[in-house]
């Protein structure tokens, strides 16, 4: 089996690449935010100041165990909301699965993610970032968990 790749991305590109995010949202249409725990907290606060939505949530799913997919997703808190104008962010759509369970409980929201994977990019309404398919995305808050991982590329903004 070969070894994994690694996309790690900075504080900075990451900061950046929200803002692209946010130049790409209608604000006129939306009045409350809700971040995909935990992945989507970071964006949401990033969107939150850029938007200017000061109604900002979160939806704590379980989909992960560090970088093993678990078989169900867990909601572990209840969803009282149709999403109508509301903001579903998430840090990036690579299966979907979340973003598809997250659907059928908030039909009416607007799903983001900052980043996407070529083969379910579609499941998201918008993103800012195309990323190739084969790379374990590294984020920021996440550089230190596996420390003696090598990375293969940094993404950083010049």
């Amino acid at each position: 089996m070969a070894d994994p790749k690694y996309l790690k991305i900075t504080w900075n590109a990451f900061h950046e690449d929200a803002k692209v995010l946010a130049k790409k949202i209608d604000v006129s249409k939306y009045d409350k935010i809700y971040a995909i725990s935990r992945g989507g907290l970071a964006p949401a606060c990033i969107l939150s100041y850029e938007l200017n939505i000061r109604d900002v949530d979160s939806i704590e799913v379980v989909g992960y165990d560090a970088q093993t997919q678990q078989k169900e997703i867990r909601l572990l808190k209840d969803i009282c909301d149709d999403g109508e104008r509301a903001i579903v962010v998430d840090d990036l759509v690579d299966s979907g699965r979340t973003i598809e369970f997250l659907r059928k409980k908030m039909p009416k929201a607007l799903f983001v993610t900052v980043y996407a994977k070529p083969k379910r990019k579609e499941l998201v309404d918008v993103y800012a970032i195309d990323l190739p398919v084969d790379e374990w995305v590294m984020f920021p808050w996440e550089n230190d968990v596996h420390p003696d991982e090598k990375f293969i590329k940094v993404r950083d903004v010049k």
